[in-house]
């Protein structure tokens, strides 16, 4: 349970965009090839996007299969793919090395489906911690995880129609989400080893 909670900070909560950047403005004002810095923090992002959904991906199959837990693995997996190729094609061409311009069209379908895939990702792993509440018989926080979850996507969605400053709440509902997934995390990973699922 413990990957999947690392896999979601890395993948889908931004935990290496918030550190790298500022790391990337630092080295850019000190370093002569701004250029090559910018193209390996690109690969490095995409890369370690990648690690997440693997961490995922790997800590879904170690979970009880069930369909939650088996659906957040697919998907994650297609993802780790999805990452992997595009931080390496983005590298090559921001080096020079090989030019491929998808259509912006293109580009926008794959975004949209890619925010989808992540979505449907967090979805799968917040029932599938009901599930696991269900068989483990421990309190996982599960209600909670799903009340901040259904807050999150709510005022995200009232923020898109109406005003962006919702965003700040939408934010804090996340980050409350992700707390209660931590313990939820280390509370599952405490269980009795031998109790049976």
């Amino acid at each position: 349970m413990k990957k999947v909670f690392f896999g979601i900070l890395l993948a889908m909560a931004g935990l290496v965009s918030i550190l790298a950047v500022p790391v990337q403005i630092l080295l850019m004002n000190y370093i002569p090839s701004a250029h090559l810095v910018s193209a390996a923090f690109t690969l490095v992002m995409y890369l370690a996007t990648a690690l997440g959904y693997w961490l995922l991906m790997s800590g879904a199959e170690s979970l009880p299969q069930t369909q939650f837990w088996h659906y957040a693995g697919k998907f994650s997996k297609i993802l780790c793919a999805y990452n992997v190729a595009m931080g390496l094609l983005t590298f090559v061409q921001d080096l020079g090395l090989f030019t491929l311009n998808l259509p912006t069209l293109v580009s926008q379908v794959l975004y949209y489906i890619t925010d989808l895939g992540s979505f449907f990702i967090m979805y799968f792993c917040v029932l599938g911690v009901r599930e696991l509440q269900y068989i483990a018989r421990k309190n996982l926080y599960a209600d909670k995880i799903y009340k901040c979850f259904t807050a999150w996507v709510v005022v995200r969605l009232i923020a898109s129609l109406l005003t962006g400053w919702l965003h700040i709440g939408a934010i804090g509902a996340y980050v409350v989400m992700l707390f209660y997934y931590g313990k939820a995390a280390w509370a599952y990973d405490k269980r009795n080893p031998y109790q049976e699922f």
